[in-house]
């Protein structure tokens, strides 16, 4: 469902988390990603712009609950690219589920994760992280999605992965930054679809299907996708998610045409 990297002029990616769609187009495409997480973009800057300062910084780290305490009261203060970006790949590889969470104040609060070995760094990647991203222009932004979306036009392809609508009353997950994403915030990304379409630019956006009455103008493809960020093992499955584009697709899963969840648009 994605266009192939050479059938366009740029990648934009507002809601950058992993990066994992992005890696379709990082090196291969000019890419302008961002995040409204300032620590996240401090983590991508410096693995692209220092990587062997950040294997150094982590081949420190050791896997011990007193270390991670450690880092997390640093990771919750100042620091440059680099420091930032091995104090985030640690906390990750080391916290409870992979998490990312902030509290109301913007502190990362995650507790510590068991494991039997984590790998903390993994250098090959770290390197080939830097490679791609220095291959072909790849530029960070810290910004708020809406500020992207004013360089749409012709040629320019968005991804959006924004936090989710909740599923339900106690499903409600928008922790990233101190100030989650509600309501309003998924109103206002609605009307940044309707600009970048005006623009003659490409979108394609994921969202629970609780979402689908958001999109009536567009083509909506509902598909199953596994969740296993769930505390209790047993909860861990199968739900429905939309793709949402406007552009014509291939039918993934099944469309909105033919999809119980009609009935909830």
């Amino acid at each position: 469902m994605l266009p192939d990297p050479a059938d366009i002029d740029s990648y934009f990616e507002p809601f950058l988390g992993s990066a994992a769609v992005a890696t379709r187009y990082i090196g291969k495409s000019t890419c302008v990603l961002s995040d409204a997480n300032p620590r996240l973009i401090q983590l991508y800057e410096g693995v692209r712009d220092n990587p062997r300062e950040v294997i150094r910084a982590l081949k420190l780290l050791t896997y011990h609950p007193d270390v991670y305490r450690d880092v997390r009261h640093a990771f919750n203060g100042p620091a440059d690219n680099t420091e930032r970006a091995a104090q985030f790949l640690y906390l990750n590889k080391t916290c409870f589920n992979g998490l990312y969470r902030e509290n109301k104040k913007g502190e990362f609060n995650v507790p510590f994760g068991k494991y039997a070995n984590p790998k903390i760094c993994d250098e090959e990647n770290i390197m080939a992280w830097s490679i791609a991203m220095n291959s072909r222009g790849t530029a960070f932004f810290l910004a708020d999605f809406e500020r992207m979306i004013s360089f749409a036009q012709p040629g320019i392809f968005y991804y959006f992965d924004p936090p989710y609508v909740p599923v339900s009353d106690t499903a409600n997950f928008t922790a990233y930054t101190s100030d989650g994403f509600g309501p309003s915030d998924q109103a206002r990304l609605v009307r940044g679809l309707s600009q970048i379409d005006r623009r003659g630019a490409k979108f394609l956006l994921t969202n629970a299907a609780e979402a689908i009455s958001l999109y009536p103008d567009w083509h909506v493809t509902v598909a199953p996708v596994s969740r296993s960020i769930n505390s209790k093992g047993a909860k861990r499955g199968k739900v429905d998610e939309i793709l949402v584009t406007n552009y014509p697709v291939w039918d993934l899963g099944a469309h909105v045409g033919s999809s119980s969840l009609k009935e909830k648009a």
